[in-house]
Formats: C-alpha cells, sequence, structure tokens
C-alpha cells in the first residue's frame, strides 16, 4: 500500500515534484515475487503498476497519459531511414535478405518496414550524366541532363493528365527557359518547359509546366573556362535538338508520346500519327556575369549591353535614354571577333575596345537567339526578380522585429548622411554653374570667387561620402548582429519551407537573396498565394 498524498499537477513544476515521490514508492511496489526472487525488474512490470498508480493518485497526469499516443513495445526502423541506408550502403536484396536475418536472430525481432513499403518510396528519376575537368591543378565534378531528353521523359508520362485536361489543339506555344547562377560553391542550370492554350481572359492559359535541374558544377567560380570544360557543349546540343518543333504523336497502339524536331520528317515515320504540332522558343535568363559568360563576353558585362552594340560611353551621353543600338546577332558577333583577329595580324598591333566590343570568345550557348537573352540589360532593367526572396525576408523581418535603439539610431544616422550627400552634390552642381558662367562672362574677381566655392563644395561632398559610407558600415554591422533578427527567423524559415511546399523550390536555389530566374519566374506566378499565405502568418504572430 502506498502511503502519501499528492497535490494534482497542474503544472510542469508540481508534476516534476509528486515524480519525485511517488516513482520510488511506484518502482518498489512493481517487485512481484518473480523480481524479488531474480532482483530484476521488467519493464512491462514498471508500467503497470505506474500507470496504476497515476489512475488512483493524479487523475489529471493519467488523462493526459492515455491520450497520448501508444509507442511500440519493438520500434520499427524509420522508413525514409531504412531507405536511405539501403541506397548509401547500396544492398542488394539478397544482402538486406541476409542482414535481417542475422539482426532478426540478435535482437530478437525484426526492425525493418516491410519491403513494399519502401518500394512505395521509389520515385522515377532521370538519371544525369556525370563528367569530371579541372579548375587550377583539382579534379572536379559535374553531371548534367539533356534538355530533350529529361522533357520527352517528363512530358510522355504527362501525356494523359494532358489529355484529360483539355484539347491538345488549345496549345499554341511552347517556351523552353534556360537559366543558371552560382552560389554556395556551385554553378546550377534550370530548365523550364511551358506548353501555353488559348485563353479567354488572358492572352494564354498555363496548360503545363515542367522544370529540371539540367545541369551542375562545383566549382568557385562559373568562369568562361569552367563552364566550357565541363557541360557547356552537350547542354548547348540538346537545347538544339529541343526544337523546332514540339510534336505530339500516337502510335499504332494508341499509346501517346512528344518527339522534337520537324513535324513534316516527324510525320514521315512509320506507325506515328502526329495530333498537334507547336513551334518551339528558347530563351536564357539569369544575370549580367552569366549573360556575358553565355555570349562569349566574360568579364564585359558591366560595360558592353548584351543585345545591342552600344557601349556604356556611348548610351550614357546619348539625349535619349532609351534609345537602342543595332542588335546584335551570333553572325555579328563571329564577324566582330575576326574584325579583331584581322586589326592584330594586318597592323600589328591589338585592337581597341571599341573595335571588340566584348567579343573576345565564341559564345557557349548559341542554341538560343541573341534576341531571346531576357538578361537584365545596363541602360533598362527590365528582369527586377532576382532580389525577390530577400525583398520578402526583408519585409517580414521589419514587421516583426523589435528593434533596439541602437539600431534605430544607426538607422537614423545613415539616413541623414544620404540626405547630406545628396545636398552636397546639389550644392557642387551649383557651383559648377556658376564658375562656367564666370568663365562665359570673363569676370575674373567672379571666377576666383566662385573657384573658391567650388572646391569648397566638392570637399564638402567628400567628407558627405565618407561620413555616409561609415554610417552604412556601422549599419550592416548591426544588421549582421544575430540577436536583432531572432524574433523573425522562425517565420522566415517556414516561409522557406512554405516555399518549398507551394512551388518545389529548395532553399539550396537562392543564395543572399538571388535565385536561379525559372525559380522566380515560378514565384511570381504564385504570388498571390505565396503573399495571401504571409498576411495570414504574420497576423498570427502579432496575434
Amino acid at each position: 500500500m502506498l502511503n502519501f498524498w499528492l497535490t494534482p499537477s497542474s503544472t510542469t513544476k508540481r508534476l516534476y515534484e509528486n515524480v519525485k515521490i511517488f516513482l520510488p514508492a511506484a518502482l518498489e511496489a512493481s517487485m512481484t515475487e518473480e523480481a524479488v526472487a531474480t532482483g530484476k525488474l521488467t519493464i512491462s512490470d514498471a508500467r503497470k503498476v505506474f500507470i496504476r498508480v497515476l489512475a488512483a493518485l493524479d487523475a489529471q497526469v493519467f488523462e493526459e497519459v492515455a491520450k497520448g499516443k501508444l509507442k511500440s513495445k519493438r520500434p520499427k526502423m524509420e522508413p525514409h531511414h531504412q531507405k536511405a541506408m539501403l541506397l548509401d550502403a547500396s544492398l542488394s536484396k539478397h544482402q538486406f535478405e541476409l542482414v535481417r536475418m542475422y539482426t532478426i536472430v540478435a535482437i530478437g525481432y525484426n526492425p525493418f518496414q516491410p519491403v513494399a513499403m519502401i518500394k512505395a518510396l521509389d520515385v522515377e528519376v532521370f538519371q544525369p550524366t556525370h563528367l569530371t575537368f579541372k579548375e587550377g591543378k583539382r579534379k572536379k565534378m559535374s553531371h548534367y541532363r539533356p534538355v530533350d531528353k529529361v522533357f520527352k521523359w517528363s512530358l510522355d508520362r504527362s501525356m494523359k493528365r494532358l489529355t484529360e485536361a483539355g484539347d491538345l489543339q488549345r496549345i499554341e506555344v511552347c517556351h523552353i527557359v534556360f537559366g543558371a547562377d552560382h552560389g554556395q560553391g556551385a554553378f546550377r542550370a534550370v530548365a523550364t518547359i511551358l506548353l501555353l492554350s488559348k485563353g479567354n481572359v488572358h492572352k494564354y492559359n498555363l496548360a503545363l509546366e515542367k522544370d529540371f535541374l539540367c545541369g551542375f558544377i562545383e566549382c568557385k567560380k562559373d568562369t568562361y573556362e569552367v563552364i566550357t570544360q565541363s557541360l557547356a557543349k552537350p547542354l548547348n546540343e540538346s537545347i538544339k535538338r529541343a526544337g523546332p518543333d514540339i510534336v505530339f504523336c500516337q502510335d499504332e497502339d494508341h499509346n501517346r508520346f512528344v518527339e522534337f524536331g520537324r513535324r513534316d520528317e516527324i510525320s514521315q515515320r512509320e506507325g506515328i500519327i502526329v495530333l498537334h504540332a507547336v513551334d518551339v522558343e528558347s530563351f536564357l535568363v539569369g544575370d549580367l556575369k552569366f549573360g556575358g559568360c553565355s555570349q562569349g563576353r566574360d568579364g564585359y558585362s558591366t560595360y558592353w549591353c548584351l543585345r545591342c552594340m552600344l557601349g556604356k560611353a556611348e548610351w550614357t551621353n546619348s539625349p535619349n535614354c532609351l534609345e537602342c543600338g543595332q542588335p546584335w546577332t551570333w553572325q555579328a558577333m563571329a564577324d566582330q571577333r575576326k574584325k579583331a583577329q584581322q586589326i592584330v595580324k594586318d597592323k600589328k598591333r591589338q585592337p581597341r575596345s571599341t573595335e571588340v566590343r566584348g567579343c573576345v570568345q565564341p559564345p557557349i550557348f548559341d542554341a538560343i537567339p541573341v534576341r531571346n537573352y531576357l538578361t537584365p540589360v545596363l541602360h533598362n532593367v527590365d528582369l527586377f526578380t532576382n532580389t525577390i526572396k530577400q525583398m520578402i525576408d526583408g519585409y517580414v523581418d521589419h514587421r516583426l522585429e523589435n528593434r533596439p535603439m541602437e539600431f534605430l539610431q544607426a538607422r537614423w544616422e545613415e539616413a541623414d548622411t544620404i540626405i547630406d550627400e545628396r545636398q552636397a552634390e546639389a550644392d557642387l552642381e551649383c557651383a559648377k554653374d556658376i564658375m562656367d558662367a564666370s568663365k562665359e562672362f570673363e569676370n575674373a574677381a567672379l571666377l576666383t570667387e566662385a573657384k573658391e566655392t567650388f572646391k569648397a563644395a566638392e570637399e564638402q561632398l567628400k567628407k558627405a561620402k565618407a561620413a555616409r559610407r561609415e554610417a552604412a558600415a556601422k549599419m550592416r554591422r548591426l544588421e549582421k548582429d544575430s540577436e536583432y533578427g531572432a524574433l523573425s527567423q522562425e517565420i522566415r524559415q517556414s516561409l522557406d519551407e512554405e516555399m518549398a511546399n507551394l512551388f518545389n523550390i529548395h532553399r539550396s536555389s537562392w543564395h543572399g537573396g538571388a535565385m536561379v530566374v525559372n525559380y522566380c519566374r515560378k514565384m511570381l506566378h504564385g504570388a498571390d498565394q505565396t503573399v495571401r499565405w504571409l498576411r495570414f502568418k504574420m497576423s498570427w504572430c502579432h496575434g
């Protein structure tokens, strides 16, 4: 008989105090005659007595225990862990059966999940082709999936759903979007195929969208040499093969599939019925560096436009800031390279920058027309998606964080220095105008005074710029303090997880706020759903 009194375990602290009281007595009461004789207490006996003690003395805790999920006395391995073990150890079916047999003999039961459950986790995957290359003196790995083959493999498996969703004849447009970026020690390339059908409200409706990681390079920098030595050639050739048409076909057994190529050639193949055919148009997306590198102009993207033949000095000095030069073509770039080489050969000198215009190497991805390079151009930024994730994180951060006064003061100081710098720039511009006017009227006294004013304005602008840089550096140091981001860290991580669920976008796809542009397009396509979820999450946090 247990002789003690308990206060109900209404709090965690009270529960711990009660356990200290009744646990030793419960264990003592659990000792059966057999346990006393052998000196061993079984877990089963202890559990039974412990539950009975709870039912008699502490009803509140007993109800919580009763509601809890019953855990098996013989736990099984988590299915995904078992699958990972089989793949990591490269175990064959026979080898796994031997491991399971000896494990059962050793521990007395089978800790593994049924084979059928593990097979259900199998996902059909298009295996990549692995390549090796040298970066400096080190041997590095890369792999790729041919764009045409991976899309055919995926679309063949989607034909049934695509046919049931609507008439194939309604599909009018097929776009293949190829994008890449470097981050976190690797270069990643993504390819997306979009099938667009006739729409009522919008010009087109999205009938099907598939995207794949089609290239991966382990490298420190995505230079021209690294890309060309690894996967550039097979990827470029696969993009060429993914066109000029996508043809929806049916064989004699009524199996439907797709083929890339010319529709007239495919229609002449024996046993194939062409159901529908659509023109394929390819696009390239990415940042300026990747766009310039893809055109064979690595290192020149900050000065020469990727679309037209203008340079920074030419469009900057143009009275019409929206003026564009003659569009580039692959043939025009080849002629420009030949012209520069001819200058070296004939005139025995290095060509000037205006005679080269950045065209120093053959293009990497010439399967895509220059006009379809959708990278941001220097004098007309038309893609503002590379920092969208960083902007969302900033919005969450500023809405949730309770900033300390030191942080707010630094932010105000930075804003003040920016205002002072702009005022100093305006004063310098006024001083320059006065000095120019003095020169024009040939007034020596006024010119001397204007020069002194201009010199003072230059010095003031120099000090303002230095103060702004100092304030900005202080602000960046405070922003990196982990304590200031602790409140919003949980919701920012949940936002990452939600985006992965909504759009199949993984955390490795963005780095420092920059994302592979195909994923940016997916996120913008589902912006309404993202914002609705974000508002709900924010209201939940404030509540």
